[in-house]
């Protein structure tokens, strides 16, 4: 169609084809996605709980340590 005589030879014309409204597919399973997002969200949750339950129980243990001596 148009000849640069700046572009490298590198870039060859190709046979392309842009479509005017058309509509992308995405390689992406939604509910899967969201499925892979809920249980990762309950593994952070679950460790959350975890740290918590650590942090009082460290915490109880300092308390009942300082009050033995």
């Amino acid at each position: 169609m148009f000849d640069y005589p700046d572009l490298p030879k590198s870039l060859k014309q190709s046979d392309a084809v842009l479509r005017s409204g058309a509509i992308e597919r995405s390689n992406v399973d939604p509910a899967n996605e969201l499925t892979l997002l809920m249980e990762t969200q309950r593994q952070l949750e679950a460790n959350a709980n975890m740290i918590r339950y650590q942090h009082q129980m460290l915490s109880r243990l300092v308390n009942d340590v300082a009050k033995i001596g």
